[in-house]
């Protein structure tokens, strides 16, 4: 056996078992120790070499390769982490299987503009080329709401609009909209607007929750990350959670929550509503970064539903000057199930997997 064999074989066994003891770690309570908590973030990225191991398989055996040891190893590596990536992401890959129960339908828009935003053309221009019934905004500053305020295509779409000058929030809205009394939580951005439909009245919750804090050292010039805390972010759940909770009207909450699907700040998001592109939608939906130049890494950007609604699509896109990607969902209103609690029954069976932490 030729050496650069046997150290192949080791390579691609050691990674694959190293992605165990990783996906085990992230259950326990060694998960709120910075250096895990940071990576977790970024846990799909981790099975990138996957991809590597298949097409060095094929390459293997295309030139008739047939080392047994070698191959029971690759076999072996191929096996344990593809198991892996299913467990934690098969609704990545699974079809798309809306709703087709009767009933209202909405599509919303939640898109962070950034505060520094041009606001081009283009982004009037990404709005109506998506076609939503109302739109929300994280960071708008007022020369952007300006921007929207002056233009006749938005004015003809979105007869009804919010902006304020001390607020990042803004809405768009085909349907009259209201902005109910809000509750003083330093530090917790979200705002309640109550929306009537043609049907029915619904709540529609405005999120931009806290960033993480990055530590940052420097050694001779050079930055190094020494720390990283979500502290302030858990305190923010802490006040956020139970105020969605009391609502009773049909429910959708959205926007930038500053968290990825693999934290457990999401996961208390999703015991208590459905998360709307995993529902209905294929691939990772990262939304950060989302400049033109930039590959998307993480996904933080959310729309999530209460059960009285079903999603039938979810789709991102990129927009003028934002450096986050923006997300559009339809969704249908079953309100014969009104009252009761359907989060099991998601119309993508693989949501159980999803629902395990």
């Amino acid at each position: 056996m030729k050496l650069n064999e046997r150290i192949v074989g080791r390579i691609i066994v050691g990674y694959s078992l190293a992605l165990l003891p990783g996906e085990i770690v992230i259950h326990t309570w060694l998960r709120s120790l910075w250096p895990i908590e940071l990576l977790n973030n970024f846990g799909a990225w981790f099975y990138l070499p996957m991809i590597g191991l298949m097409v060095g398989w094929l390459i293997y055996l295309r030139h008739g390769q047939t080392n047994p040891w070698l191959i029971r190893r690759w076999l072996l590596g191929l096996i344990i982490s593809m198991l892996l990536f299913m467990w934690n992401y098969a609704w990545v890959l699974t079809p798309n299987w809306g709703s087709n129960l009767q009933g209202e339908e909405v599509r919303v828009m939640t898109w962070n503009v950034r505060y520094d935003n041009p606001a081009d053309t283009g982004m009037i221009r990404t709005i109506i080329q998506n076609q939503p019934d109302v739109v929300v905004f994280q960071e708008l500053v007022n020369a952007i709401g300006k921007t929207l305020r002056q233009s006749l295509e938005i004015q003809q779409r979105f007869p009804y609009q919010r902006f304020i000058s001390d607020s990042e929030f803004g809405i768009l809205s085909r349907y009259p909209i209201e902005a109910l009394p809000m509750p003083s939580l330093p530090n917790c951005q979200f705002e309640e607007i109550k929306v009537t439909l043609p049907q029915q009245a619904i709540s529609l919750v405005n999120v931009h929750l806290p960033t993480p804090i990055y530590q940052v050292r420097r050694l001779l010039s050079i930055p190094l990350l020494t720390g990283f805390n979500s502290h302030k972010q858990a305190q923010c759940y802490d006040r956020f959670l139970p105020y969605i909770d009391q609502i009773s009207r049909p429910l959708i909450v959205l926007g930038d929550f500053n968290t990825s699907d693999r934290h457990w700040h999401y996961q208390w998001m999703h015991q208590r509503l459905t998360d709307s592109f995993k529902e209905v939608s294929w691939g990772f939906g990262f939304t950060y970064p989302g400049r033109a130049w930039t590959v998307p890494l993480v996904r933080i950007d959310y729309l999530f539903h209460s059960a009285q609604w079903r999603g039938r699509s979810a789709w991102t896109g990129k927009g003028a000057g934002s450096d986050h990607q923006f997300l559009v969902a339809d969704l249908r209103s079953c309100p014969k199930y009104s009252g009761l609690n359907l989060s099991i029954f998601s119309s993508k069976a693989t949501r159980l997997w999803s629902s395990r932490w």
